[in-house]
């Protein structure tokens, strides 16, 4: 088990280093792999601003998905409301049909 948890410090001891390495290199002027470090310092900026517009895009969806959840809600309520209404209103269709019919009209009399 000893072993097994002094190669994990190691490996990390290389990732930092390996880091400083890089980091090194990238901040050089020489002439030397001037291409590369170019490269690196442009997909540095692009993964930057591909970070920036997801963080923006799952802004924008959590945006709409409270709205979407505001809306159901809505429905919800508004279809409970409907079921109330029917409930209080049952037979009045009916009630209001055989009022008419007995009631005289106007061109009779």
């Amino acid at each position: 088990m000893g072993t097994k948890f002094d190669i994990k410090s190691e490996e990390k001891n290389i990732d930092k280093y390996l880091y400083l390495m890089v980091e090194d290199v990238l901040k050089s002027t020489s002439p030397f792999k001037q291409i590369e470090r170019e490269r690196i310092q442009a997909s540095t900026i692009n993964l930057r601003e591909l970070r920036q517009s997801k963080n923006e895009k799952m802004t924008y969806k959590s945006n709409l998905e409270s709205l979407l959840k505001q809306v159901n809600q809505n429905q919800s309520s508004i279809r409970q409301d409907i079921k109330a209404m029917e409930k209080q209103n049952y037979g009045l269709e009916h009630l209001s049909a055989s009022t008419q019919q007995l009631l005289p009209t106007s061109e009779e009399g």
